[in-house]
């Protein structure tokens, strides 16, 4: 009777395959060496074809450390501290306010709105654009107040037809990187609910951003009622009005169409 084994290590056998405890069959490392290295390539190229094409996150940051800044509270739309002049800022900073987490400072502020305060943290800074998270020592009374030193008086700029993102305004500034787009949607409506301040990211021809706080017609706060728009593109039609250095968008939620 033939062998019926004979010719198994042979070209083409269905037994070269790998068993640990055996040495490799040549077929097998033969193909392994050209396969190994082909796959590895193909995975560093897919690496960095999805890096080299995923959206720039912006130039958001934390920028420490913790420092105390003088100025007044402003409550509507969102808790905005306007500082006292300085060197550095000859009109003053119009910094929005929040908290450690996804938490706004509504109870913290509230009992000192429209008084000097000091109030302690650190900045989160996109470009020329900056909030303030406070730390634990937060707002206290300032021992010592400015003399005239006031809260700007706002200056009605027109009704405009804007398109762009709603964000929130802590993430977009540099808390998440980036803190935009419809990957960040479920973030930022937590960010919102929680108190974070809502903005409305636009861009120009020319790819510069600017950024305005969001209020409703009347100039509260409208972060509930925008919550199913968040991070999409949108187009929304209200006044704005100029408070010192920041921007206010005044909008009304039924004007807003997805784009």
């Amino acid at each position: 009777m033939a062998d019926s084994s004979r010719g198994t290590e042979g070209r083409g056998s269905r037994n070269a395959f790998f068993v640990g405890y055996l040495k490799m069959p040549r077929a097998l490392g033969l193909f392994l060496s050209y396969a190994v290295p082909m796959i590895a390539a193909a995975a560093l190229g897919a690496g960095l074809v999805m890096a080299t094409t995923q959206p720039d996150p912006g130039a958001g940051r934390y920028q420490g450390p913790a420092t105390t800044l003088t100025g007044i509270i402003e409550m509507e739309p969102h808790p905005v501290l306007y500082t006292v002049p300085d060197d550095d800022h000859p009109q003053g900073r119009a910094l929005a306010l929040t908290r450690f987490g996804k938490n706004g400072v509504v109870p913290q502020a509230a009992p000192l709105a429209g008084q000097f305060v000091d109030v302690t943290g650190v900045f989160l800074i996109r470009d020329e654009f900056a909030m303030f998270e406070l730390r634990r020592t937060g707002i206290v009374a300032a021992e010592t107040p400015p003399e005239e030193f006031a809260l700007p008086a706002p200056e009605a700029l027109g009704e405009f037809t804007l398109s762009g993102e709603i964000v929130d305004s802590k993430c977009c500034l540099g808390s998440m990187r980036p803190g935009v787009g419809k990957p960040h949607m479920a973030c930022a409506q937590l960010c919102l609910i929680g108190g974070v301040p809502a903005m409305f990211q636009i861009m120009d021809e020319a790819g510069e951003e600017t950024l305005l706080l969001l209020a409703d017609a009347e100039g509260r706060d409208v972060s509930s009622r925008i919550l199913d728009y968040v991070s999409l593109g949108v187009e929304m039609t209200g006044q704005v009005e100029r408070r010192g250095p920041m921007l206010v968008f005044r909008i009304d939620p039924e004007t807003i169409r997805v784009l």
